[in-house]
């Protein structure tokens, strides 16, 4: 009876916690104090930031150009950053003011309490962008910048050529729009101390149907195809496999990367964690499927000890990898939806932004242009 008094009390106490984290997400307040509004803000440019509030902002994917602090840095995504309290400041190297807002913004990462869960990304607005990576280069900046070439990246987020800011929550989503540079600070406090949830789910902000997009290009083919026939521009050959080790998935119609690979390649398993990650974060734009020349027994035995999120399937007859003439595994494609290979080589050359890139293309397009901002972007060309 004792137990079964303390397995009732442990429910309870677990559902009372649940009913007060509920309070707690309905008591969150979607309001800026007055004291935190930078009010040299335009009022055309705040209430286009404000449309954004209480929603994830659209991601940036393959617009922009990104100048990262280090070469081991891939691209920062929005979703990426849940968990986390993001500051996304605006800035331009041609003015003082512009120049001066993101040191003063970067010294917020500093002064938090919470160091550990802040990230500051920095937009470069379309104006004199071409000097921008060398004023990052020179002057050491430290947080991944964004140069937007067209305006589409500022438009997503309501920037215009003031330098200005919109907060995210730890939950992806907007909470506060254009703050002085001197109120990041109790801002990004208020929002640390929220808790983080990471089954609630944010909806990112409405897309009007049928809006055109950025011009996306496919990504420069690689340089270092290994040891393998160079068909990158090419169709890729039909998709054919043996057999299933995972789930089977029709691959036709689909971005996907096809990576060829064994148990005994010391390489391959290597890049097993790289491609879990990747398989992850674009979950709902490629399909990536293992292929190995093994029988299917010696895969299904690996995979007790090793986790593969992903397709992964065993054809010994290596008909793909003969056409391809690959010699030396491991060794990936990724092609586009109609069949054609848009890159190729080692697995772990494939980075987050590559694949961004690749999405991007495939559909026509990144961001929607003209959308909540006053640049005024180019439509994808035609043909």
């Amino acid at each position: 009876m004792g137990v079964l008094s303390w397995e009732c009390s442990k429910t309870l106490n677990e559902r009372f916690a649940m009913f007060i984290a509920t309070l707690t997400t309905l008591a969150i307040s979607f309001s800026t104090p007055d004291e935190w509004i930078d009010n040299r803000i335009d009022e055309v440019d705040r209430e286009a930031m404000s449309t954004l509030v209480g929603y994830a902002p659209i991601e940036i994917g393959g617009s922009g150009t990104w100048i990262l602090p280090s070469e081991d840095e891939e691209a920062p995504s929005w979703s990426n950053l849940k968990g986390k309290v993001v500051i996304v400041q605006s800035w331009n190297n041609d003015s003082p003011e512009g120049r001066l807002v993101i040191r003063a913004a970067s010294k917020t990462l500093t002064r938090v309490k919470d160091k550990e869960n802040i990230a500051l990304v920095l937009v470069h607005t379309p104006d004199e962008h071409e000097g921008a990576e060398k004023y990052c280069k020179r002057n050491r900046v430290k947080s991944p910048t964004v140069v937007d070439t067209t305006g589409a990246v500022c438009n997503s987020l309501g920037f215009y050529k003031d330098p200005t800011n919109v907060l995210i929550d730890k939950q992806g989503r907007v909470r506060h729009v254009g703050l002085k540079v001197k109120s990041l600070t109790e801002a990004a406090n208020s929002l640390l101390a929220e808790p983080f949830d990471p089954d609630l789910e944010v909806k990112t902000v409405p897309i009007p149907e049928g809006v055109e997009r950025e011009e996306i290009p496919f990504p420069k083919f690689s340089t270092n195809v290994g040891s393998s026939k160079n068909i990158q521009g090419k169709a890729a050959p039909n998709f054919v496999v043996e057999d299933w080790v995972s789930n089977p998935v029709d691959v036709n119609g689909k971005v996907r990367i096809v990576e060829f690979w064994a148990t005994w390649c010391p390489p391959c398993v290597a890049s097993i964690p790289h491609m879990n990650d990747i398989a992850k974060e674009f979950k709902d734009d490629i399909v990536i499927v293992g292929v190995s020349s093994e029988q299917k027994q010696k895969v299904v035995d690996f995979q007790k000890n090793t986790k593969m999120e992903y397709h992964v399937a065993v054809d010994p007859q290596r008909r793909m990898q003969n056409l391809i003439g690959i010699k030396g595994i491991p060794h990936a494609i990724i092609v586009s939806d109609e069949g054609t290979v848009r890159w190729q080589g080692h697995p772990t050359g494939i980075t987050s932004e590559l694949v961004q890139q690749i999405v991007d293309a495939n559909r026509g397009g990144g961001l929607p242009i003209n959308t909540i901002g006053r640049w005024k972007v180019k439509p994808v060309a035609d043909g």
